[in-house]
């Protein structure tokens, strides 16, 4: 008793309460805990309401979450994802607590409140599943993959419309450069990538070199034709 007393905050209570988890069957050390367990639950249900809350208005907060992300090279999917596992980290740490007060997720089942809690938390972590985004984005990587054409032609040679004079440029698909930005920001948050998109971004990866090359040669050509048209 003297140690959840002497306490300053209910983070300390919850640790107290974790170390002396496995003596709860123990009448003594139950009933101590016993009066501040009151307390302790509506911390995690005030929590759990914040948490929630935080996921209902966070739609601005998640637009400005993408619009850096995008500035990162960072793919929204892949942004999306890790969003939802923080908030996700959060709801696991609040469900820890409340199994710490109570004795176990059996005993927050066995406990009025504690199951109203279980319940509350589990209907919220499904709608912070990532498995359908992730089952959208496998199918149009699929797509963009069967369309790349690794031996297509990225120097090309365009005639102006207005008076037919020719200049050379590269060509790289904006689509299969989004889609390896997203491989490789999924590959780091450890989601699965499908084998036939993994080949087709290798070979994407080696021709979008290529083409980076070809435009950093060609724009030092445009500079030293233009010095010499100064000259």
């Amino acid at each position: 008793r003297e140690r959840l007393a002497g306490c300053r905050s209910a983070s300390e209570m919850f640790r107290v309460c974790a170390t002396f988890n496995p003596l709860f069957s123990r009448p003594r050390i139950r009933e101590t805990v016993a009066e501040f367990q009151e307390r302790l639950i509506e911390v995690v249900r005030r929590d759990l309401d914040a948490l929630t809350e935080r996921f209902k208005t966070s739609g601005a907060a998640r637009a400005q979450a993408a619009l850096l992300s995008r500035l990162r090279g960072v793919a929204d999917v892949a942004s999306t994802v890790r969003w939802a596992r923080q908030l996700e980290g959060r709801l696991n740490a609040h469900m820890s607590n409340l199994q710490a007060v109570l004795g176990g997720r059996e005993a927050c089942a066995d406990h009025a409140e504690g199951q109203r809690l279980l319940h509350a938390a589990e209907a919220f972590r499904a709608k912070l599943s990532s498995r359908a985004l992730l089952e959208e984005w496998r199918r149009e990587a699929k797509r963009v993959a069967d369309d790349f054409d690794p031996s297509a032609t990225v120097l090309l040679v365009r005639a102006s419309e207005t008076d037919g004079s020719l200049s050379i440029g590269v060509s790289f698909s904006a689509e299969t450069a989004r889609l390896l930005g997203e491989t490789r920001s999924l590959a780091r948050l450890g989601v699965p990538i499908p084998e036939a998109v993994s080949r087709s971004c290798a070979e994407a990866q080696l021709v979008q070199h290529h083409a980076a090359s070809l435009s950093a040669s060609l724009a030092s050509f445009a500079r030293v034709c233009a010095s010499l048209s100064e000259d």
